[in-house]
């Protein structure tokens, strides 16, 4: 864990995968968290294991108190009030597309001490939640465009690179 990666950009096959569930807190969990914050500061509002390339179901998001470390996240339920956003993503540099999401959200996570967190997330943390657990499931926020706007989106990314 000495050196220092780099975000992983698209096309990357690792982005489109699925990632493997964590399971027991181990040091080596708490050191990608930790790679994970280090690399997320002043970069973006959350980061994802695979983003480093790391097949490991962790994610990092600002909150309002700080950061908040989820490994083996899940959306336990979702609100039926979706909210139509701007989103960018480090591993698409450039490429920003409104994407819909539910505004509010009941989530289940493990935190860093191994303790099971339930909880409701409304808004901005909603959405970051969403977006980073969508990296762990190897989704893309160009996964929401319709196929030819894709297209044309992934045409001018591949030309600013």
């Amino acid at each position: 864990m000495t050196d220092v990666k780099q975000i992983v950009l698209y096309p990357n096959e690792v982005l489109t995968q699925a990632t493997k569930p964590v399971g027991v807190i181990t040091d080596e969990v708490k050191a990608i968290a930790e790679e994970l914050k280090k690399m997320m500061t002043g970069r973006g509002v959350g980061l994802s294991a695979n983003q480093l390339g790391y097949d490991k179901s962790i994610f990092c998001m600002f909150n309002p108190r700080g950061v908040t470390v989820c490994v083996d996240p899940e959306i336990t339920s979702a609100g039926t009030e979706l909210d139509l956003k701007q989103e960018g993503c480090l591993s698409l540099p450039t490429v920003h597309t409104k994407v819909s999401r539910p505004r509010e959200i009941n989530v289940k996570y493990t935190n860093l001490e191994g303790v099971v967190v339930e909880d409701t997330l409304t808004g901005m943390q909603a959405r970051i939640f969403q977006h980073e657990l969508d990296h762990l499931k190897g989704k893309l926020i160009i996964d929401y465009l319709p196929t030819i706007i894709r297209k044309f989106t992934l045409e001018k990314y591949h030309k600013r690179k």
